[in-house]
């Protein structure tokens, strides 16, 4: 039977990451009391739970492939960053990044916001077994999600959706691709419960489009490290990718 690593839990009170956590609640329902606001949420749920289902839809698509390829990109490539220093366009990949921060660590508990079939959070597992700890994040649960979960390659999955997610474990790395924030309307919300549960030295690596509406993550981002002097924000490594990380 698999064995999950033994993990600390957040303390119940008095910590830093649940106070944040519950202070961005707080602010999701003060938001949700306006009918607007609930009816937004709702609809972007209703939409892309209806999207998941159908056989013909973008995330279906993109997941083809047994987990190798999404679309006619290899999952190393779809899965990764690329530099934005002048002259280097080398990608890294979430295995990269992962593999990373285990110089540093030795062991890492890893969530996914945004994992779709769990593809990624697989391959890792395969690839570093017990140094990892694989948690997705997800709107939907679907049949190859669950099969990740049952065969142990996927350690938890969480089904919510991103702005309504209330993490209870602090986590040493969290990626959003291109899911999650880039589909809530509650981005500041999402986003701050998110930041507030990464681990002392954890970081966040959140992919955002420059020419699309997730450019307004920019100035949440940056707000956010303002009020936060413990985190820091780094918009200057990577194209259309943030990195943030929590320093004490």
């Amino acid at each position: 039977m698999h064995k999950e690593p033994v993990r600390k839990e957040l303390p119940k009170q008095g910590s830093f990451l649940n106070a944040g956590i519950r202070n961005a609640h707080e602010r999701l329902k003060e938001l949700l009391k306006d009918p607007v606001h609930r009816e937004v949420l709702k609809s972007r749920i209703r939409r892309f739970k209806k999207e998941d289902k159908s056989p013909t839809s973008y995330p279906q698509y993109r997941g083809a492939g047994a987990g190798k390829r999404f679309g006619h990109t290899p999952l190393s490539e779809y899965y990764a960053f690329y530099y934005k220093r002048k002259g280097e366009t080398r990608p890294i990949s979430f295995l990269d990044l992962v593999k990373l921060e285990l110089t540093r660590k030795k062991f890492v508990r890893v969530l996914d916001a945004g994992a779709g079939y769990g593809q990624a959070l697989s391959e890792l597992k395969k690839e570093l077994g017990d140094k990892v700890e694989t948690h997705a994040l997800v709107l939907n649960t679907t049949s190859e999600l669950q099969r990740a979960h049952q065969e142990g390659r996927i350690d938890k999955v969480h089904q919510a959706e991103i702005s309504t997610f209330l993490p209870k474990q602090e986590y040493d790395i969290i990626i959003s691709f291109y899911g999650g924030i880039r589909y809530t309307p509650q981005r500041e919300v999402a986003l701050k419960k998110l930041l507030h549960s990464l681990a002392v030295d954890g970081v966040a690596y959140i992919q955002i489009d420059l020419h699309d509406e997730d450019f307004e993550v920019v100035p949440i981002l940056k707000r956010f490290a303002e009020e936060n002097p413990n985190f820091s924000v780094d918009l200057n490594t990577f194209y259309e990718a943030v990195i943030i990380r929590r320093n004490r």
